[in-house]
């Protein structure tokens, strides 16, 4: 069977050191907030989001970042994408935008290249003393 369980941990620097702490939700609404629980108390802290998830018997974390809102929003996707799999819907996987293409990203770079250069940026060794 599926997990269908999804939920949010909050790293933040504790001590010199980073921890993951459960973050805080708000009664009301059910809105995350920057809040953390440590030492069982309710602590504002800076840090990154990370969502948690089993798939195939694996733990799965991913860096969801800085933003509360942003960082609930990605729970309320993902838990939707684990229960439709659980249902049986095929699921398919939305292409990661942040990613740029080798062969793409090469041929910016390239143009980068020659247009602040204005010339070839190869060496060359003919005639050099070296």
């Amino acid at each position: 069977m599926a997990h269908r369980r999804c939920w949010l941990t909050k790293a933040v620097r504790l001590d010199g050191k980073t921890k993951t702490r459960r973050p805080v939700f708000t009664p009301k609404g059910n809105r995350l907030t920057n809040k953390v629980v440590h030492n069982g108390k309710e602590v504002e802290m800076d840090g990154q989001f990370i969502l948690e998830w089993y798939e195939n018997g694996r733990r799965i974390r991913r860096n969801v970042g800085s933003e509360a809102m942003h960082a609930h929003e990605e729970l309320i996707r993902q838990r939707s994408k684990l229960q439709a799999m659980v249902a049986g819907v095929e699921v398919v996987e939305e292409p990661d935008t942040h990613k740029h293409d080798l062969e793409f990203a090469t041929k910016v770079y390239i143009s980068h290249l020659r247009s602040n250069l204005g010339t070839d940026p190869t060496l060359s060794l003919e005639g050099g003393s070296m």
